[in-house]
Protein backbone atom coordinates (compact mmCIF):
# COMPACT_ATOMS: atom_id res chain seq x y z
CA UNK A 1 0.00 0.00 0.00
CA UNK A 2 1.34 3.65 -1.26
CA UNK A 3 1.99 6.20 1.67
CA UNK A 4 -0.97 8.36 -0.10
CA UNK A 5 -3.39 4.77 0.14
CA UNK A 6 -2.65 4.68 3.90
CA UNK A 7 -3.08 8.48 4.70
CA UNK A 8 -6.59 8.11 2.81
CA UNK A 9 -6.86 4.78 5.04
CA UNK A 10 -6.16 6.66 8.13
CA UNK A 11 -8.58 9.64 6.96
CA UNK A 12 -11.93 6.88 6.00
CA UNK A 13 -11.05 5.85 9.71
CA UNK A 14 -11.74 9.15 11.56
CA UNK A 15 -14.57 10.01 8.88
CA UNK A 16 -18.04 9.59 10.79
CA UNK A 17 -19.51 7.13 7.82
CA UNK A 18 -22.21 4.90 8.18
CA UNK A 19 -20.21 1.62 9.72
CA UNK A 20 -21.68 -1.81 10.32
CA UNK A 21 -20.32 -2.03 13.37
CA UNK A 22 -20.53 0.41 16.41
CA UNK A 23 -16.96 2.20 16.97
CA UNK A 24 -15.19 2.96 20.26
CA UNK A 25 -16.35 6.16 22.24
CA UNK A 26 -14.20 8.87 20.89
CA UNK A 27 -11.16 8.64 23.12
CA UNK A 28 -10.01 11.64 25.04
CA UNK A 29 -7.25 14.34 23.95
CA UNK A 30 -4.71 12.24 26.23
CA UNK A 31 -5.58 8.68 24.57
CA UNK A 32 -5.89 10.10 21.22
CA UNK A 33 -2.24 11.83 21.07
CA UNK A 34 -0.63 8.42 22.24
CA UNK A 35 -2.69 6.76 19.81
CA UNK A 36 -1.61 8.88 16.88
CA UNK A 37 2.38 8.93 18.51
CA UNK A 38 2.95 5.25 18.87
CA UNK A 39 0.29 3.89 16.08
CA UNK A 40 0.73 6.21 13.28
CA UNK A 41 -1.44 4.94 10.25
CA UNK A 42 1.31 5.95 8.02
CA UNK A 43 3.50 2.48 8.49
CA UNK A 44 2.98 -0.66 10.01
CA UNK A 45 5.01 -1.70 12.83
CA UNK A 46 6.20 -5.15 14.23
CA UNK A 47 7.58 -7.05 17.44
CA UNK A 48 7.30 -10.14 19.35
CA UNK A 49 5.44 -11.90 22.31
CA UNK A 50 7.80 -12.61 24.73
CA UNK A 51 7.52 -15.15 28.42
CA UNK A 52 6.41 -13.02 31.46
CA UNK A 53 9.26 -11.62 33.43
CA UNK A 54 7.73 -11.93 36.66
CA UNK A 55 8.63 -15.44 37.67
CA UNK A 56 12.55 -15.00 39.22
CA UNK A 57 15.51 -13.65 38.00
CA UNK A 58 16.00 -16.22 35.60
CA UNK A 59 12.88 -14.98 33.86
CA UNK A 60 14.12 -11.38 33.96
CA UNK A 61 17.32 -12.10 32.81
CA UNK A 62 15.80 -14.37 30.07
CA UNK A 63 13.64 -10.79 29.49
CA UNK A 64 16.29 -8.55 28.83
CA UNK A 65 17.94 -11.20 26.22
CA UNK A 66 14.59 -10.80 24.36
CA UNK A 67 14.28 -7.03 24.15
CA UNK A 68 17.90 -7.17 22.74
CA UNK A 69 16.94 -10.22 20.31
CA UNK A 70 13.93 -7.76 19.07
CA UNK A 71 16.22 -4.95 18.91
CA UNK A 72 18.50 -6.62 16.81
CA UNK A 73 15.53 -7.91 14.57
CA UNK A 74 14.52 -4.50 13.65
CA UNK A 75 11.35 -4.99 15.52
CA UNK A 76 10.07 -2.08 17.89
CA UNK A 77 7.33 -3.79 20.26
CA UNK A 78 7.39 -5.97 23.43
CA UNK A 79 4.29 -7.86 24.11
CA UNK A 80 4.12 -9.42 27.34
CA UNK A 81 2.03 -10.60 30.00
CA UNK A 82 1.55 -10.31 34.24
CA UNK A 83 0.32 -13.76 35.61
CA UNK A 84 -1.23 -13.00 39.06
CA UNK A 85 0.25 -16.03 40.40
CA UNK A 86 3.41 -14.55 39.84
CA UNK A 87 2.36 -10.97 41.32
CA UNK A 88 -0.01 -11.93 43.79
CA UNK A 89 0.74 -14.49 47.16
CA UNK A 90 -3.01 -14.37 47.20
CA UNK A 91 -6.26 -12.57 45.88
CA UNK A 92 -6.82 -12.20 49.83
CA UNK A 93 -10.09 -13.13 51.39
CA UNK A 94 -11.33 -9.44 52.46
CA UNK A 95 -10.75 -6.54 51.01
CA UNK A 96 -6.97 -6.65 50.60
CA UNK A 97 -4.42 -8.42 47.90
CA UNK A 98 -1.29 -10.17 49.13
CA UNK A 99 0.99 -8.88 46.71
CA UNK A 100 4.51 -10.77 46.08
CA UNK A 101 6.71 -7.42 45.80
CA UNK A 102 9.32 -8.96 44.63
CA UNK A 103 7.90 -9.93 41.63
CA UNK A 104 6.57 -6.48 41.28
CA UNK A 105 9.77 -5.16 40.93
CA UNK A 106 11.03 -7.43 38.53
CA UNK A 107 7.83 -6.27 36.21
CA UNK A 108 9.14 -2.51 36.84
CA UNK A 109 12.50 -3.77 35.80
CA UNK A 110 11.52 -5.22 32.62
CA UNK A 111 9.40 -2.07 31.58
CA UNK A 112 12.23 -0.02 32.23
CA UNK A 113 14.32 -2.91 30.25
CA UNK A 114 12.29 -2.47 27.52
CA UNK A 115 11.66 1.33 27.49
CA UNK A 116 15.69 2.19 27.88
CA UNK A 117 15.58 0.08 24.53
CA UNK A 118 13.24 1.94 23.16
CA UNK A 119 10.69 -0.46 22.76
CA UNK A 120 6.94 0.30 23.07
CA UNK A 121 5.32 -2.24 25.38
CA UNK A 122 2.11 -4.08 24.89
CA UNK A 123 0.82 -5.20 28.09
CA UNK A 124 -1.50 -7.79 28.78
CA UNK A 125 -3.61 -8.64 31.96
CA UNK A 126 -5.22 -11.83 31.00
CA UNK A 127 -6.05 -13.66 34.36
CA UNK A 128 -9.04 -13.18 36.80
CA UNK A 129 -10.56 -13.00 40.21
CA UNK A 130 -11.69 -16.76 41.42
CA UNK A 131 -14.44 -18.16 38.90
CA UNK A 132 -16.90 -19.07 41.86
CA UNK A 133 -17.31 -15.41 42.60
CA UNK A 134 -19.47 -13.18 40.22
CA UNK A 135 -21.38 -9.74 40.49
CA UNK A 136 -20.07 -7.23 42.84
CA UNK A 137 -17.52 -8.79 44.29
CA UNK A 138 -15.99 -10.08 41.49
CA UNK A 139 -16.07 -6.29 39.84
CA UNK A 140 -14.17 -5.05 43.38
CA UNK A 141 -11.30 -7.96 43.02
CA UNK A 142 -11.11 -7.16 39.43
CA UNK A 143 -10.74 -3.01 39.72
CA UNK A 144 -8.43 -3.33 42.60
CA UNK A 145 -6.06 -5.81 40.66
CA UNK A 146 -6.21 -3.34 37.35
CA UNK A 147 -5.73 -0.61 39.80
CA UNK A 148 -2.58 -1.48 41.57
CA UNK A 149 -0.87 -2.47 38.59
CA UNK A 150 -1.65 0.86 36.34
CA UNK A 151 -0.36 2.92 39.67
CA UNK A 152 2.45 0.64 39.45
CA UNK A 153 3.33 0.83 35.85
CA UNK A 154 1.63 4.41 34.86
CA UNK A 155 2.32 5.77 31.58
CA UNK A 156 5.49 3.35 30.91
CA UNK A 157 2.88 1.28 29.39
CA UNK A 158 1.92 1.93 25.73
CA UNK A 159 -1.32 -0.85 25.12
CA UNK A 160 -2.96 -2.42 27.87
CA UNK A 161 -4.66 -5.71 26.94
CA UNK A 162 -7.46 -6.87 29.11
CA UNK A 163 -8.33 -11.22 29.18
CA UNK A 164 -7.20 -12.89 26.37
CA UNK A 165 -9.10 -14.19 23.85
CA UNK A 166 -12.17 -14.35 25.28
CA UNK A 167 -14.40 -14.70 21.88
CA UNK A 168 -13.16 -18.38 22.77
CA UNK A 169 -13.14 -18.64 26.49
CA UNK A 170 -14.80 -17.06 29.30
CA UNK A 171 -13.13 -14.50 31.07
CA UNK A 172 -13.83 -15.93 34.30
CA UNK A 173 -14.02 -19.60 34.06
CA UNK A 174 -12.45 -20.60 30.87
CA UNK A 175 -14.49 -22.54 29.89
CA UNK A 176 -15.16 -22.75 26.56
CA UNK A 177 -18.07 -20.25 25.28
CA UNK A 178 -21.01 -21.60 23.02
CA UNK A 179 -21.06 -19.67 19.33
CA UNK A 180 -22.61 -17.23 18.90
CA UNK A 181 -21.76 -15.64 22.21
CA UNK A 182 -24.55 -14.68 24.33
CA UNK A 183 -25.57 -11.39 25.10
CA UNK A 184 -26.01 -11.81 28.52
CA UNK A 185 -22.01 -12.63 28.28
CA UNK A 186 -20.95 -9.98 26.01
CA UNK A 187 -23.13 -7.56 28.20
CA UNK A 188 -20.97 -8.26 31.16
CA UNK A 189 -17.89 -8.46 29.23
CA UNK A 190 -18.37 -4.78 28.55
CA UNK A 191 -19.09 -3.79 31.35
CA UNK A 192 -16.08 -4.85 32.53
CA UNK A 193 -13.85 -3.66 29.80
CA UNK A 194 -15.06 -0.09 30.75
CA UNK A 195 -14.64 -0.50 33.99
CA UNK A 196 -11.13 -1.31 33.40
CA UNK A 197 -10.39 1.54 30.75
CA UNK A 198 -11.80 3.80 33.40
CA UNK A 199 -9.42 2.36 36.56
CA UNK A 200 -6.15 2.08 34.23
CA UNK A 201 -6.49 5.77 32.88
CA UNK A 202 -7.26 7.28 36.37
CA UNK A 203 -3.71 6.09 37.64
CA UNK A 204 -2.17 6.13 33.59
CA UNK A 205 -4.53 8.55 31.33
CA UNK A 206 -2.96 8.25 27.97
CA UNK A 207 -2.36 4.25 27.82
CA UNK A 208 -4.76 2.45 25.31
CA UNK A 209 -6.82 0.16 26.46
CA UNK A 210 -7.92 -2.75 23.96
CA UNK A 211 -8.73 -6.45 24.49
CA UNK A 212 -8.22 -9.24 21.52
CA UNK A 213 -10.19 -12.27 19.62
CA UNK A 214 -9.17 -15.31 18.71
CA UNK A 215 -7.63 -15.98 14.86
CA UNK A 216 -8.23 -19.73 14.68
CA UNK A 217 -9.16 -21.37 12.34
CA UNK A 218 -8.84 -18.35 10.70
CA UNK A 219 -11.68 -17.55 8.19
CA UNK A 220 -14.81 -16.41 7.04
CA UNK A 221 -16.44 -17.66 10.36
CA UNK A 222 -14.01 -16.14 12.66
CA UNK A 223 -14.21 -12.82 10.38
CA UNK A 224 -18.00 -12.81 11.25
CA UNK A 225 -17.08 -13.75 15.12
CA UNK A 226 -14.51 -10.78 15.14
CA UNK A 227 -17.21 -8.48 13.96
CA UNK A 228 -19.95 -9.37 16.33
CA UNK A 229 -17.45 -9.55 19.20
CA UNK A 230 -16.48 -6.25 18.50
CA UNK A 231 -19.76 -4.50 17.41
CA UNK A 232 -20.68 -5.36 21.32
CA UNK A 233 -17.07 -4.42 22.71
CA UNK A 234 -16.00 -1.56 20.63
CA UNK A 235 -16.94 1.23 22.60
CA UNK A 236 -15.28 0.32 25.91
CA UNK A 237 -12.01 0.15 23.68
CA UNK A 238 -9.59 2.46 22.40
CA UNK A 239 -8.29 -0.19 19.40
CA UNK A 240 -9.11 -3.45 18.64
CA UNK A 241 -7.00 -7.02 18.68
CA UNK A 242 -7.08 -9.65 16.93
CA UNK A 243 -4.89 -12.91 16.40
CA UNK A 244 -4.32 -14.22 12.95
CA UNK A 245 -3.43 -17.69 12.08
CA UNK A 246 -3.82 -18.34 8.62
CA UNK A 247 -0.96 -21.48 9.17
CA UNK A 248 0.14 -22.55 5.72
CA UNK A 249 -2.70 -22.17 3.55
CA UNK A 250 -1.67 -19.57 1.01
CA UNK A 251 -5.63 -18.41 0.32
CA UNK A 252 -5.91 -17.31 3.52
CA UNK A 253 -2.40 -15.83 3.84
CA UNK A 254 -3.45 -14.06 1.27
CA UNK A 255 -6.63 -12.60 2.14
CA UNK A 256 -5.70 -12.06 5.73
CA UNK A 257 -5.24 -8.21 4.93
CA UNK A 258 -8.81 -7.45 3.22
CA UNK A 259 -10.22 -9.33 6.70
CA UNK A 260 -8.11 -7.21 9.03
CA UNK A 261 -8.78 -4.26 6.81
CA UNK A 262 -12.51 -4.95 6.74
CA UNK A 263 -12.59 -4.93 10.81
CA UNK A 264 -10.92 -1.48 10.85
CA UNK A 265 -13.07 -0.04 8.22
CA UNK A 266 -16.51 -1.01 9.98
CA UNK A 267 -15.68 0.05 13.01
CA UNK A 268 -13.18 3.63 12.12
CA UNK A 269 -10.34 2.35 14.30
CA UNK A 270 -7.10 1.01 14.28
CA UNK A 271 -6.63 -2.73 14.44
CA UNK A 272 -3.44 -4.56 16.12
CA UNK A 273 -2.44 -8.02 15.10
CA UNK A 274 -1.64 -8.70 18.35
CA UNK A 275 -0.58 -12.77 17.57
CA UNK A 276 0.71 -14.03 14.14
CA UNK A 277 2.56 -17.51 14.70
CA UNK A 278 3.36 -20.66 13.38
CA UNK A 279 4.18 -23.94 15.63
CA UNK A 280 7.32 -26.05 14.59
CA UNK A 281 6.63 -30.07 15.64
CA UNK A 282 6.69 -33.62 15.29
CA UNK A 283 3.39 -33.89 13.51
CA UNK A 284 2.55 -29.86 12.87
CA UNK A 285 4.94 -28.10 10.88
CA UNK A 286 9.06 -28.02 10.23
CA UNK A 287 10.96 -24.62 10.59
CA UNK A 288 11.59 -24.30 6.90
CA UNK A 289 7.45 -24.13 6.59
CA UNK A 290 7.21 -21.94 9.72
CA UNK A 291 9.88 -19.45 7.97
CA UNK A 292 8.23 -19.84 4.59
CA UNK A 293 4.38 -19.62 5.50
CA UNK A 294 5.12 -16.53 8.51
CA UNK A 295 7.60 -15.00 6.63
CA UNK A 296 4.65 -14.88 3.25
CA UNK A 297 2.33 -13.76 5.99
CA UNK A 298 4.14 -10.94 7.23
CA UNK A 299 4.77 -9.47 3.84
CA UNK A 300 0.89 -9.35 3.31
CA UNK A 301 -0.06 -7.78 6.66
CA UNK A 302 2.95 -5.06 5.39
CA UNK A 303 0.30 -4.22 2.73
CA UNK A 304 -2.66 -3.79 5.29
CA UNK A 305 -4.48 -1.05 7.05
CA UNK A 306 -2.97 -2.83 10.16
CA UNK A 307 -0.76 -0.55 12.73
CA UNK A 308 0.84 -3.05 14.24
CA UNK A 309 2.10 -6.61 13.91
CA UNK A 310 3.31 -9.32 17.01
CA UNK A 311 4.62 -11.91 16.03
CA UNK A 312 3.93 -14.74 18.60
CA UNK A 313 6.43 -15.85 19.70
CA UNK A 314 10.31 -14.97 19.97
CA UNK A 315 11.40 -18.02 21.44
CA UNK A 316 9.64 -21.11 22.07
CA UNK A 317 8.53 -21.94 25.76
CA UNK A 318 7.67 -25.16 27.78
CA UNK A 319 4.37 -25.25 26.59
CA UNK A 320 4.98 -25.35 23.16
CA UNK A 321 7.16 -24.47 19.79
CA UNK A 322 5.85 -21.03 18.50
CA UNK A 323 9.04 -19.42 18.51
CA UNK A 324 11.22 -18.25 15.97
CA UNK A 325 14.25 -19.09 17.71
CA UNK A 326 14.19 -23.01 20.24
CA UNK A 327 14.04 -22.00 24.09
CA UNK A 328 17.93 -21.56 24.45
CA UNK A 329 17.99 -18.87 22.17
CA UNK A 330 19.21 -20.71 18.75
CA UNK A 331 17.84 -19.91 15.60
CA UNK A 332 15.55 -21.96 13.30
CA UNK A 333 16.02 -22.57 9.46
CA UNK A 334 13.21 -19.95 8.96
CA UNK A 335 14.25 -17.36 11.81
CA UNK A 336 16.48 -15.25 9.07
CA UNK A 337 13.76 -15.21 6.37
CA UNK A 338 10.93 -14.03 9.03
CA UNK A 339 12.93 -11.50 10.53
CA UNK A 340 13.72 -10.08 6.95
CA UNK A 341 9.88 -9.93 6.43
CA UNK A 342 9.08 -8.24 9.44
CA UNK A 343 7.47 -4.56 8.98
CA UNK A 344 9.56 -1.77 9.65
CA UNK A 345 7.33 0.84 10.76
CA UNK A 346 8.87 3.43 8.05
CA UNK A 347 6.84 3.01 5.06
Amino acid sequence: MSHVGRLLGLLCLLALTACAGTGPTEPDAETADRIAAVLPAEAVQSGFTVAAPGVDEVSLQAFTDDVEEIRSAGGTWVRFAVRSYDVLDSWGEGDAMHWDEAALGRIDAAVDIARRAGLHIYFITADSYRSDVVGDRYRAMMEQYWDVLAARLGDRVDVWQVFNEADGTHFGTHAELPQPLPRTYLADLRDLLTLAGKTIKHRAPGVIVTTNAGGFPLGDVTEKRWHRYFDALAPALDVLAVGAYPQTDGTLISEMPARVDRLSESFGTPVIVAEVGLQTCTGCFSEDEQGSALSETLHRLADSQTVLVLVYTLRDDGESQFGIFTGDGAPKTGTEAIIDALPDGTS
